[in-house]
C-alpha cells in the first residue's frame, strides 16, 4: 500500500468536512485500477475500521460515505457492522449503489437474506447497477422458481455486461424451460459478445 493513499484514507477519516470531501475527489482522480496495482493493508484498514464507521455516520456527504465503502470493499473487511451498514443502505435512492454491490459481491455469502431488495433493484435506470445486480445474484444460491423471472429480465437487459452475468447465472440454475430458451435465442440475436457465447453453450446443451 503506498504511503500517500495511507494520507488519504487519513484525511478521509479526519474531523474537518472539507478536507474529506476534498480527499475524495483526490481518490476519484486516481487512475482505474489503482487499488488493483497498489492494494490497501488489510491491517492498516482493520486498525481504523472505528473511525471510518464513525466518520460514516458522522458525514453529510454521499461521497465521502461512498469512499468509505469503496476502502471497507478493497480491504475485504466484513466485520457484522459493516455489513449491517451496507445491507441497511441498499435503498433505491441510494447514491452509490455500484459501491454496495460490489461490496456484496465480494461478500455474497452474507447478504443471502438480502437476496429480495437485490433482485428490487434490476430495473433501476443506472446500468451500472443493473449489471452489478446481475452480477451479485450470478455469485449467490439461486432457486429456479422464485429467482428466473428476474434473471431471465437480466438476461435481456439493454447493457451488455448485465446480459453476460445473467445468462452465467441461468446457467448457474442447470435448468432451461420453454421461455428460458426463449430468451436465449433473444440474448443471440442482439448481443455479439460473451452473453452470445454462453448462451449458444447453454442452448447447445
Amino acid at each position: 500500500m503506498l504511503n500517500a493513499d495511507k494520507l488519504k484514507i487519513e484525511k478521509l477519516i479526519s474531523n474537518d468536512e472539507a478536507e474529506r470531501i476534498a480527499t475524495c475527489e483526490e481518490l476519484d482522480a486516481l487512475d482505474l485500477g489503482h487499488f488493483e496495482d497498489h492494494p490497501i493493508s488489510q491491517k492498516f484498514i482493520h486498525e481504523r475500521e472505528k473511525e471510518l464507521i464513525d466518520t460514516f455516520y458522522s458525514t453529510k456527504s454521499e461521497k465521502v460515505k461512498e469512499w468509505i465503502l469503496q476502502v471497507l470493499a478493497e480491504a475485504l473487511i466484513e466485520s457484522e457492522e459493516v455489513v449491517a451498514i451496507v445491507a441497511n443502505s441498499l435503498t433505491q435512492n441510494c447514491k452509490y449503489l455500484p459501491t454496495l454491490l460490489y461490496y456484496m459481491w465480494q461478500n455474497s455469502s452474507k447478504f443471502i437474506n438480502n437476496k429480495q431488495q437485490i433482485k428490487t433493484l434490476s430495473k433501476h435506470a443506472d446500468a451500472q447497477v443493473r449489471w452489478r445486480v446481475a452480477l451479485v445474484l450470478e455469485n449467490m444460491p439461486l432457486e429456479y422458481g422464485e429467482d428466473i423471472k428476474v434473471i431471465r429480465e437480466l438476461m435481456l437487459d439493454e447493457y451488455y455486461t448485465t446480459r453476460t452475468y445473467a445468462v452465467l447465472a441461468l446457467k448457474k440454475l442447470n435448468k432451461l424451460g420453454f421461455l428460458d430458451r426463449l430468451a436465449l435465442k433473444r440474448v443471440i440475436k442482439v448481443d455479439d459478445g460473451a452473453a452470445r457465447t454462453y448462451a449458444l453453450e447453454l442452448l447447445g446443451k
